[in-house]
């Protein structure tokens, strides 16, 4: 079991903190998979389960142009952020809805035998966090070469990074302390 405040316990000076209320939050034993669920992990389930997404059964998506995001038939859980089909099958599963993710987590359930299921926000900061007090895990910033996000919009004053504009191979960067 583990403590932390809900604001991560950073400080209220803290960039772009916003209008968070300090309070301790209680975490309970849980454990978490150290990876997010992949193409060819959830390909698994729709195969043994003949289950439907609800981009499948509702014909699109919605895909990043690059500037924006819009709606694009024939878009599913097969396809990457840009809606072509993701051939690469070890990247983070897209356009799943929290109907779809719960219907995996209560597939693996019964596949494993135990009880999987999204974790709760304070649930999911807690690893992330990894016992730091810090903006990131990584310290006071976050660069690109150590996440996946658009570097034209680093944190603070920080130096502008990459911009893959897609989702990265699981594991393609170091883990945190946790």
């Amino acid at each position: 079991m583990g403590y932390y405040r809900d604001s991560l316990q950073l400080p209220d000076s803290e960039v772009d903190r916003g209008n968070e209320t300090h309070h301790q939050v209680k975490v309970s034993d849980f454990y978490m998979a150290k990876y997010v669920v992949t193409v060819e992990q959830f390909e698994t389930f729709i195969m043994e389960s003949d289950y439907r997404t609800d981009a499948d059964r509702g014909g699109e998506s919605v895909v990043w142009s690059g500037k924006k995001w819009k709606s694009k038939a024939g878009v599913n859980w097969r396809c990457d952020v840009k809606g072509e089909e993701q051939k690469d099958k070890q990247h983070p599963v897209v356009h799943v809805s929290w109907n779809d993710v719960t219907e995996y987590c209560n597939w693996l359930s019964k596949k494993l035998n135990a009880i999987f299921r999204l974790p709760t926000e304070a649930e999911w900061e807690y690893p992330c966090r990894a016992g730091t007090t810090t903006p990131f895990n990584t310290g006071e910033n976050l660069t690109t070469d150590q996440a996946n996000y658009n570097g034209n919009y680093p944190y603070r004053n920080n130096p502008k990074g990459k911009y893959p504009e897609k989702t990265t191979r699981v594991g393609s960067y170091l883990p945190n302390g946790w």
